[in-house]
């Protein structure tokens, strides 16, 4: 998997997410709508559509879970609301607290790693890869929380 991530061959983990022609907004209609899936209706201010990859630790190994998801920005949190917007993913919280760094992948223009402090809940992921689209928006939304 590092290997992978820090390679500038372009594979499959390069290109668009599938179905992403409307990858990224701050519409207040669809912002609104993916705030209700969500515990204490929260606020959203930004919200893109992408793939991930929830890196769970299992004793020696990482366990690797993929998944398209909406991942949504909050005042104090980053959310992953399934893709069918029934709600969130389990874990899918990621209170900015817990999360230790951003790695912009330098071999992609669409992956950012998220890496989570060991204080994190039980159920969310040890680590994250975005592929998106708009990477730097993306980052740029995280930044101004």
């Amino acid at each position: 998997w590092l290997k992978r991530f820090g390679s500038s061959s372009t594979s499959r983990r390069d290109q668009p997410p599938r179905g992403s022609g409307c990858g990224m907004s701050s519409d207040r209609a669809m912002r609104e709508a993916l705030s209700l899936r969500l515990k204490n209706n929260v606020e959203l201010r930004y919200f893109e559509s992408c793939e991930v990859q929830l890196l769970y630790r299992r004793e020696l190994v990482f366990d690797v879970v993929e998944r398209r998801v909406y991942i949504a920005v909050g005042r104090f949190a980053l959310w992953l609301i399934r893709d069918d917007m029934a709600r969130a993913v389990r874990g899918g919280e990621l209170k900015y607290q817990w999360i230790e760094k951003f790695v912009e992948d330098t071999g992609s223009r669409r992956r950012l790693l998220i890496v989570m402090k060991p204080e994190k809940p039980g159920d969310a992921p040890e680590r994250l890869v975005v592929i998106t689209e708009r990477r730097n928006r993306l980052l740029e939304r995280i930044a101004t929380c």
